[in-house]
């Protein structure tokens, strides 16, 4: 896949297509395979589109790192440097593939899109806007939130980057996002599975009853 921001057009709930009715309620547990190989959605890339699959990240790769974004967060903007830096470190064939995720209904794709590629963070993004499905499903309730998933499917860590905030010295900064990353790539369990994301808010769509 060309290496280049991209953002996915979902078409309807293809991304739970393969799940049981009602099944869109459920969360993703940790340890457990994650139940979103269904084909993503349609991938507009301007030149063609193909309907991408889990499968088509995590063939070939350890891990695959979704990143939950949103534009008019200044947090996400604060933690770009250490996303792009993640991204340098990590991103490579056979080791991890980085994919965004954009939930927050009240931006556009443009303005993100816009901002990313401002930020050299080059990664394909999903439009989860419509029906906010993955959000759901992978607990992100703010942005910045990173969900980390193993080659074979299994959910191995979701939550912060790192502990944000206070006066703590970049070097001494309790990590967790790369910690989970290098043990899966060094075939070692995760330690720490999950922590709480701080940040803002994800824009949630008014359920009609």
């Amino acid at each position: 896949m060309r290496n280049v921001v991209r953002i996915i057009s979902a078409v309807g709930a293809a991304i739970f297509a393969a799940l049981p009715v009602g099944a869109q309620t459920e969360t993703a547990q940790i340890d457990k395979p994650i139940k979103t190989l269904a084909p993503l959605c349609n991938m507009v890339t301007g030149e063609r589109n193909y309907r991408p699959t889990l499968a088509d990240y995590t063939r070939g790769n350890k891990a695959v790192l979704l990143v939950f974004v949103a534009n008019r967060c200044g947090v996400t903007w604060q933690y770009a440097d250490k996303i792009a830096a993640l991204q340098k470190r990590y991103v490579a064939p056979g080791k991890v593939a980085i994919i965004g995720v954009h939930s927050n209904f009240e931006e556009t794709d443009a303005e993100l899109m816009t901002e990313l590629k401002k930020r050299k963070l080059n990664f394909p993004v999903l439009d989860d806007k419509p029906a906010q499905e993955m959000a759901t499903y992978f607990g992100a309730t703010v942005t910045p939130y990173f969900v980390v998933i193993d080659g074979k499917g299994v959910l191995r860590y979701k939550g912060a980057f790192d502990k944000m905030g206070g006066s703590v010295a970049e070097s001494k900064r309790p990590q967790y996002l790369r910690p989970a990353l290098d043990a899966i790539l060094t075939g070692k369990p995760v330690a720490k599975k999950t922590v709480r994301a701080l940040g803002c808010e994800i824009a949630r769509r008014e359920k009609t009853p």
